[in-house]
């Protein structure tokens, strides 16, 4: 069965976030390398903020934006 059927993540990449650029490509979900807060867009709401997000946690969330402002995490990888 291929892996979309499955739903898994099939790209992996390092997020900088910016207040003007969405991300490449809707994430599936994201890991937060080192912890803080964290400013996104989910892809179908506004913009809110993640608060005192742990290191190493992973956020099954479908987001198209992690803003930079208000953002203190940071080694962001999105899964695609």
């Amino acid at each position: 069965m291929p892996r979309q059927e499955l739903g898994v993540a099939t790209i992996a990449y390092s997020v900088t976030p910016s207040d003007s650029s969405n991300l490449s490509s809707p994430t599936r979900a994201f890991y937060v390398g080192t912890g803080g807060d964290i400013n996104i867009t989910p892809l179908d709401s506004s913009a809110v903020t993640l608060i005192a997000v742990p290191q190493g946690s992973t956020v099954y969330l479908s987001v198209s934006k992690i803003s930079s402002t208000d953002t203190t995490a940071s080694n962001i990888v999105a899964f695609v």
